[in-house]
């Protein structure tokens, strides 16, 4: 990818109106997603400070180079899998060459639904917080997902993340309402 400007990010606008995930089924926009001129005008919105570069990760050695912007390290066998596994990408951001921050993607395709793109995970570093690369981050992944063909992208995020939801609104993300999360532990 190319490098691209970064700013501080500018204040939250408030969210529109709530509407329901269930529109998802009935295959319209997905949860949380970024119509193209939302991502158009948060680019544009607030001063540039500096510059970055915006990679997608191809080896498991960047990523073990990024690994202290995980929850944990990179193993050599997981990122392997991730890499090779269709539909799968995490972008990488640099600043003066050095792993700044990330952010995953996963496609997820329904038979009725089209393809989508999952915000899996998104981090930036301690040091580089409050500049605009998670909203820079977040937008270059919104781009990969449209120029894939995917019909929306969404995120799930707990509801008292502040730094969070104000990243995701700065890139044009809407509320689409709270709902609950269920999870079942598999031992492989």
């Amino acid at each position: 990818m190319a490098t691209v400007e970064y700013a501080s990010p500018p204040v939250p606008r408030p969210s529109p109106p709530r509407s329901s995930c269930a529109r998802r089924a009935r295959g319209a926009e997905a949860c949380g997603s970024v119509p193209r001129e939302k991502r158009a005008a948060a680019r544009s919105s607030a001063p540039i400070v500096t510059a970055m570069d915006i990679r997608r990760a191809g080896t498991p050695a960047e990523l073990a180079a990024a690994e202290s912007l995980f929850d944990g390290p990179a193993r050599p066998d997981w990122s392997e899998r991730f890499l090779a596994a269709p539909g799968h990408l995490m972008l990488i951001a640099y600043v003066d060459g050095v792993p700044a921050g990330m952010v995953s993607g996963v496609e997820m395709t329904h038979p009725d639904k089209g393809t989508e793109m999952c915000l899996y995970e998104l981090s930036v570093d301690e040091g580089y917080r409050r500049r605009g690369i998670g909203r820079a981050l977040t937008l270059a992944l919104a781009e990969e997902a449209e120029a894939r063909g995917c019909y929306g992208m969404w995120v799930g995020v707990d509801t008292d993340n502040e730094a969070a939801l104000a990243t995701y609104a700065s890139a044009g993300a809407r509320d689409e309402g709270v709902f609950a999360m269920r999870g079942w532990p598999v031992t492989p």
